[in-house]
């Protein structure tokens, strides 16, 4: 769902995400406006946050447990009759396998579990499930534990389990990347069919043992580090340093600052900063596009990522175009889209307003049927 339609929303269920602190022109501008509107704000989180304070209730959760309480809430939810049978019937699948995954997950095993009192949980799964438009509002709190994955999926069948998608104003609010993606042309610059598949993929989170187990082959003899730093970023730190302080491995970071896993590289290549380059820049989670003109020339021989990968794939004798075009080729490739999301959009007219919200359905509601 949009998050400017939480102004819509009876109930708003801000789960695991620091909203006054970390959002705060949502929390200012639209769940504020919802509150004087009536709309109840609860919190779940295991911190007593700035956003817990604000709240109407602060429901505090042991860290980790979040997918024992969905499932504590979904199991008040089934045995109580609280779920939009019809909207599940339509519209969704596997309801018997939630039914028995959850009926395992009574309201005291949850309480053993999550630390939230049984009567606590009851009382909420009630008025998620029978306040309506309820909205749950995710971020990125969740994923940060171990089977967040699991954790956030499990909540994520909430609104399916109860229909809140139904209405405007209901639903999850989260990242609204499939909304961008289905409006940008992304085929025009992605990678060609032809192309041979990567030997392997290596998940950030397993990079310290991909880097330090002879086991896995093939071995990784070169690190190419942009857009991040795995050293405090990724988990196991310390198996992480080891694998960078091989001495068989060759290291490259471009990075904008000497950062701790810049510290360990062995070609340290400058990057520009977002003043120094031009870049159209889809908004987290909301639906908006921004046009980033460059405003100054870049410092030294700083350069952008796109640069940086356009040199090496010249030096390395690659010719497709789709790693040669320049920055604003890109850009204006991605926007020649049949999608109606960007229906009369242009390069020139987003250079000239600097951003657009993408033309979406009002009431944007791409889940109330299905």
């Amino acid at each position: 769902m949009a998050p400017e339609d939480l102004i819509h929303s009876r109930l708003i269920l801000i789960w695991g995400t620091n909203t006054v602190t970390t959002n705060l022109h949502l929390w200012s501008s639209v769940i504020r406006k919802a509150r004087a509107n009536g709309s109840k704000v609860i919190v779940v989180d295991p911190v007593k946050t700035a956003t817990a304070n604000s709240a109407d209730q602060h429901v505090q959760i042991r860290p980790g447990t979040d997918g024992a309480l969905a499932l504590g809430l979904m199991h008040v939810i089934i045995t109580e009759s609280l779920f939009d049978a019809e909207y599940v019937a339509k519209f969704t699948w596997g309801f018997e396998g939630l039914c028995e995954r959850a009926a395992d997950f009574t309201p005291e095993k949850a309480a053993k579990i999550t630390g939230i009192p049984a009567r606590d949980i009851v009382a909420l799964a009630r008025t998620y499930a029978c306040t309506s438009p309820a909205a749950i509002r995710l971020s990125v709190g969740m994923e940060r534990h171990a089977n967040g994955y699991s954790m956030v999926r499990a909540v994520a069948c909430l609104p399916g389990l109860t229909g809140a998608w139904r209405e405007r104003g209901g639903g999850i609010c989260q990242f609204m990347a499939t909304t961008v993606r289905e409006a940008l042309n992304l085929q025009a610059i992605s990678i060609p069919a032809q192309w041979p598949e990567p030997e392997r993929f290596v998940h950030l989170a397993q990079l310290g043992r991909a880097l330090t187990d002879e086991t896995m082959a093939p071995p990784v003899k070169c690190l190419f580090v942009f857009n991040s730093n795995p050293l405090v970023t990724a988990p196991n730190q310390n198996l992480t340093r080891q694998g960078l302080m091989r001495d068989d491995l060759v290291t490259v970071v471009h990075e904008q600052f000497v950062t701790d896993t810049a510290k360990y590289a062995d070609y340290l290549l400058p990057a520009t900063t977002q003043l120094e380059h031009l870049e159209l820049m889809p908004s987290w989670g909301t639906p908006y596009l921004a046009f980033n003109e460059q405003a100054v020339s870049p410092c030294g021989e700083a350069i952008p990522n796109t640069e940086l990968f356009r040199r090496l794939s010249a030096a390395m004798g690659y010719d497709d175009e789709v790693l040669l075009s320049s920055d604003e080729q890109r850009i204006r490739q991605l926007l020649q889209s049949d999608s109606p999301y960007l229906a009369g959009a242009s390069y020139e007219s987003l250079q000239e307003a600097g951003w657009m919200r993408l033309n979406l359905p009002d009431p944007y509601q791409p889940l109330s049927s299905g």
